[in-house]
């Protein structure tokens, strides 16, 4: 499928994929928050759990792609 600059069908798929990222992105938040976690924190228990639980800073932040500052907080 090529995209058409200015074909509406095209227009509405991408704005209703968005939409749904969007729909997704606060859900998860929500539910996140509820269970005191920011979504910063779930990523970093996720890179530990495929890491088998322990991981260098260094090596956290690489697989994070964040900052030093980040990664400490």
């Amino acid at each position: 499928m090529m995209l058409v600059p200015g074909d509406p069908l095209a227009h509405r798929a991408l704005e209703s994929l968005l939409r749904a990222e969007a729909s997704v992105r606060r859900r998860l938040s929500a539910d996140l928050e509820s269970e005191g976690l920011s979504a910063s924190g779930f990523s970093v228990l996720i890179v530990l759990t495929t890491a088998g639980g322990t991981l260098e800073l260094r090596a956290l932040r690489r697989r994070l792609r964040t900052s030093k500052a980040n990664a400490t907080e």
